[in-house]
């Protein structure tokens, strides 16, 4: 059965979710920045490299999203490029934490269990952006994750899962697996509802997945002028034709480094690695609706370790909505903590 997410109305709790989430996302943007130290200027470096069409590889060139509001936010204030970095990081970050929020106070969470899922969301995704980088485009994953998976649990219209790969296309192109998520979505529903019942879910995910990729290299090859490395060739893999850039190799001598001890933060990486495959695991176990987020996001997680570099801690960002939404174990209003009478489910 699928969890109730109901329409969030404002109302008095409303103001201090907001308030939290700006004083994490603060809390949150001023320890990243300092952190960073001097690495913050390479960030905006890369950042407005993208935007005049030298990508550090190509595959950066089509996640334009949180750099037009980068830009935006610059030629509205009129500050340094860096200043106008640190204001979207803490922007970006400020709109997930209310995501988060209103999302938590639609499965009817009441004002405890909500500050224990912001709570939570911060403490499992602070540590993820303590090292090498912290792009634009993470916050806004994250954001867009909170709501994929919300939607999956309510078995929202296939026409709002659409609309958020879509927008998830603009920021980047983990797009295409969201969309081939709701294939293995309509795969598992087959089995208990019937063909007819996942139409839908096969043809949204068919074309998303497609538009995905059509789109980015539309943007690649429109917007791109060459990279900001000389000297890279372009037919390899990072400044080349290629879609995504293929990890496995790196990722191999990652583990052999954690194995022959070489690497002395292994040890953590490994826990991140495992521990939101052991989420993904129960999740798939509890059944309903969760087995149907385990799918999608355990084909995420497949792509990640493909794809992702074992050393950016920041490609997890996107399994953290999942694990807090499982620890919270919602629905919240099987508990009792219901919201006010009035509310109307989502379509």
């Amino acid at each position: 059965m699928p969890l109730k997410l109901v329409r969030p109305r404002i109302t008095s709790t409303t103001w201090w979710m907001v308030l939290f989430s700006a004083v994490l996302a603060v809390l949150q943007t001023n320890a990243a920045i300092r952190f960073f130290g001097s690495r913050l200027a390479d960030l905006v470096t890369e950042t407005d490299n993208i935007w005049t069409g030298h990508p550090i590889c190509r595959v950066f060139q089509s996640r334009l999203l949180g750099i037009v509001v980068y830009r935006l936010i610059q030629t509205a204030t009129h500050v340094s490029h860096e200043t106008a970095y640190i204001l979207t990081v803490g922007l970006l970050l400020f709109v997930f934490y209310v995501v988060l929020g209103v999302v938590l106070e639609g499965f009817r969470c009441n004002a405890k269990k909500q500050i224990l899922g912001m709570l939570s969301a911060w403490a499992i995704s602070t540590p993820l952006i303590f090292n090498q980088w912290l792009y634009l485009w993470d916050p806004i994953e994250m954001a867009v994750m909170t709501g994929f998976v919300a939607m999956i649990l309510a078995e929202v219209r296939i026409r709002w899962l659409a609309l958020l790969i879509a927008l998830q296309a603009l920021n980047r192109e983990s797009s295409l697996f969201m969309g081939a998520g709701l294939i293995v979505i309509g795969l598992l529903r087959s089995r208990e509802r019937g063909w007819a019942s996942s139409i839908g879910h096969f043809l949204v995910g068919g074309l998303s997945a497609v538009g995905s990729v059509v789109y980015a290299e539309i943007l690649r090859s429109a917007l791109m002028s060459k990279t900001a490395i000389p000297g890279w060739d372009p037919a390899t893999v990072y400044a080349g034709t290629a879609h995504f850039r293929i990890q496995v190799k790196w990722n191999v001598h990652w583990f052999i480094d954690f194995l022959s001890g070489k690497n002395t933060l292994a040890s953590f990486q490994l826990f991140i690695v495992a521990g939101f495959a052991a989420v993904l695991v129960a999740a798939w176990r509890k059944g309903g609706t969760w087995r149907e987020v385990a799918g999608a996001f355990g084909l995420l997680y497949l792509a990640t370790g493909f794809f992702g570099v074992f050393d950016e801690w920041r490609i997890w960002l996107p399994f953290m909505p999942v694990a807090v939404f499982f620890l919270l174990d919602l629905p919240c209003q099987s508990e009792g903590d219901h919201a006010p009478d009035g509310k109307r489910a989502l379509p």
